[in-house]
């Protein structure tokens, strides 16, 4: 089955070559399961380097991007479908309706906002899809660290977050997605 799933990951590269390298690695899975790809749009950092290495003709690219950043990367090319949106909120609206589920990389603020956002969506019962933390360079584990806290703080309920947030390993993603039904 083929299926849309929505990234969400740094428009910088990071400090460290194992990001990019990590996400070559999604890359490969994409091209190898033909499955679509939604993201953010901008085609720089990480962004860039999961659409410039998907080479199978197959898989289609969706690049959503709120108009005050497109009109900062004009030259976008990795993409079959472009949608540009008045705003953020507008722009996740697009992401929930085009995708079957989400993977969240290493990336900064902007991530780390996307990814809080759908966990809230997901508790409000605005979306049901499910929401996957890639932490295979354990790049997340202060996020990890603080959402323990504030569940040892009785700020956040433990089955509230897992319930709507899955921690996990690239070869474990692609297991769920072999074997699960969207």
């Amino acid at each position: 089955m083929k299926l849309n799933i929505g990234f969400f990951l740094g428009s910088h590269y990071g400090k460290s070559k194992s990001y990019s390298l990590l996400v070559n690695k999604v890359s490969e899975w994409i091209n190898e399961s033909n499955h679509n790809v939604v993201f953010g749009g901008t085609e720089s950092g990480l962004m860039l380097r999961l659409v410039s290495n998907l080479n199978n003709k197959d898989v289609k690219v969706t690049s959503i991007i709120p108009k005050v950043l497109n009109s900062k990367y004009k030259k976008l090319k990795y993409y079959n479908e472009l949608i540009v949106t008045n705003d953020l909120s507008e722009r996740t609206n697009q992401f929930i309706k085009r995708s079957d589920f989400f993977v969240v990389l290493p990336g900064g603020i902007g991530t780390l906002f996307e990814l809080i956002e759908l966990i809230n969506k997901r508790i409000l019962n605005e979306t049901k899809k499910k929401v996957f933390l890639l932490n295979d360079l354990n790049y997340w584990k202060p996020l990890i660290e603080l959402i323990k806290h504030m569940i040892k703080e009785k700020f956040l309920d433990d089955k509230v977050f897992k319930n709507n947030v899955e921690i996990l390993q690239l070869d474990e993603l692609k297991d769920r997605v072999k074997n699960a039904k969207y």
